[in-house]
């Protein structure tokens, strides 16, 4: 497969819109959140009448303002699309279908606002493995690490993991995380004592569980 250094998506104008709001409530862009959701979906598999309908349903819908460049796209995306079959279609083609598709079934979890989330930066002892990981991920996939962070809140991966933590203390790195206030109020809703443990057991899980 052809390396390309972009992805342009064509999208509907509501899609566009909803779009926004979901990277407001994360307190991130548009693009983390685009880069985001093809992570999520790597394993979706569209048909090849599913890409044409969605694709003549964006052209009857879309607006000349609602077309996105992400303009590095990363490699470890393209790797994705290795697997998948792709038809007559290109990236960008079947890009803009998947997201046409996943977009209505994804309302029972991603939260939206209309206003930017306000952000607050924490500091936590991160076991060094977990953090290397944690950082070497966001750097892979180019999603950034407030982006995932507040992603794996919203969707409370902190109350479902048991992820096993180290109690050796010396292996640990100071760190600032950066979450969004709703994230906050999670995490502040955790006894004192246990929220450090609970961010790393969040940041050891990101990259497989989100």
């Amino acid at each position: 497969m052809k390396i390309q250094k972009t992805l342009q998506l064509r999208m509907t104008k509501e899609n566009y819109k909803r779009l926004e709001r979901q990277a407001n409530f994360i307190g991130t862009t548009r693009n983390n959140i685009i880069l985001l959701k093809l992570y999520i979906h790597r394993y979706v598999r569209l048909k090849e009448d599913e890409i044409s309908i969605a694709l003549q349903e964006i052209k009857k819908n879309e607006e000349t303002d609602t077309d996105i460049i992400v303009s590095d796209f990363p490699e470890f995306h393209q790797r994705i699309f290795k697997d998948k079959s792709l038809y007559l279609y290109s990236i960008n083609e079947y890009a803009s279908a998947l997201f046409h598709v996943v977009f209505p079934k994804e309302h029972n979890y991603w939260k939206e606002s209309d206003e930017k989330s306000d952000k607050m930066n924490r500091v936590y002892n991160i076991e060094e493995d977990i953090l290397n990981r944690f950082v070497d991920f966001s750097k892979e996939t180019k999603i950034s690490q407030k982006t995932l962070l507040n992603y794996a809140f919203m969707r409370d991966l902190h109350e479902q993991t048991t992820y096993n933590v180290s109690a050796d203390k010396g292996s640990r790195k100071r760190k600032g995380l950066e979450f969004t206030i709703p994230s906050i109020q999670k995490l502040d809703e955790i006894d004192c004592r246990e929220r450090e443990h609970k961010i790393n057991q969040l940041l050891a899980v990101i990259p497989t569980e989100i």
